[in-house]
């Protein structure tokens, strides 16, 4: 009796088979990579300005909203205060981002978006040093 040819590719003995080669490959492909992926791993993940915070950093631009106070920091970081409580002025920390600044909002706003500019009055940011900046309504605004 004859035997039947096996497939190469289950054929234990036939180290050329295209299932066992590609094996090989994808095993180099993936040493290869590996290193690649340890850097990565080792350096964290960066997002631009937002992933290096400044300590001496100040606010360049501030938003005032029904429910939230917003600042953009001059190094990149996006702060926000919300709004604890819905009548009167409120006040509390800034959350998600790096800096621990304090807000203070005597005047809220009605409108649904109100830019704020350094030197008005109404609203209050204090660093951790302690020395306020005032903000308020941009004029005709």
């Amino acid at each position: 009796m004859m035997r039947r040819a096996a497939h190469p590719a289950r054929d234990p003995d036939n180290h050329a088979g295209p299932r066992r080669t590609g094996c090989r490959l994808h095993r180099l492909a993936a040493l290869a990579l590996l290193p690649l992926l340890a850097a990565c791993a080792a350096t964290g993940p960066t997002r631009g300005p937002e992933a290096t915070p400044r300590a001496d950093a100040r606010p360049a631009e501030v938003t005032l909203y029904r429910d939230t106070l917003t600042a953009r920091f001059d190094d990149g970081q996006l702060c926000a205060a919300p709004r604890p409580g819905r009548s009167g002025g409120w006040s509390g920390a800034f959350i998600g981002c790096a800096h621990p600044w304090q807000a203070v909002v005597a005047t809220p706003t009605t409108r649904p978006r109100q830019p704020l500019r350094r030197g008005g009055a109404g609203v209050t940011l204090t660093p951790p040093e302690g020395a306020g900046e005032s903000w308020g309504a941009q004029p005709g605004m």
